[in-house]
């Protein structure tokens, strides 16, 4: 019984040091203006975070027709017949992000490669 109540006050504690770490990232939105090196991105429920200060949707979608950024699908599974829809998380840093004030788009730097998102291109 101990041990059960050990590990809930650690699960609560941690969800809680979670939450507040979520509400300190600064989303990046149509308002924000931004200059950006990614040196470091990762997905954690559903936010891309980058440089642990700012978050956008992971799940904002990539144009069809990327050439020269190499996307891997390391989906485990997959139903059959499904393919792959490449999202901004799949692409790893290091990358340079540009972002002008009150537009919907996120310019993308990486080797050499340029990819314009759409704030509003997510997957549903």
């Amino acid at each position: 019984m101990k041990f059960n109540k050990i590990f809930f006050v650690m699960l609560i504690v941690s969800q809680i040091a979670c939450n507040n770490y979520q509400t300190d990232l600064i989303e990046i939105d149509q308002s924000s203006k931004l200059t950006l090196k990614v040196n470091r991105a990762y997905n954690e429920r559903g936010i891309y975070i980058l440089n642990d200060k700012y978050y956008l949707n992971s799940s904002l979608l990539l144009p069809e027709n990327i050439k020269g950024i190499h996307i891997e699908d390391d989906a485990i599974w997959r139903p059959q017949g499904a393919t792959n829809i490449p999202r901004l998380s799949d692409i790893e840093a290091p990358f340079e992000i540009f972002k002008e004030k009150n537009n919907d788009s996120i310019y993308l730097i990486k080797a050499n490669d340029t990819i314009i998102l759409r704030l509003d291109k997510v997957i549903e």
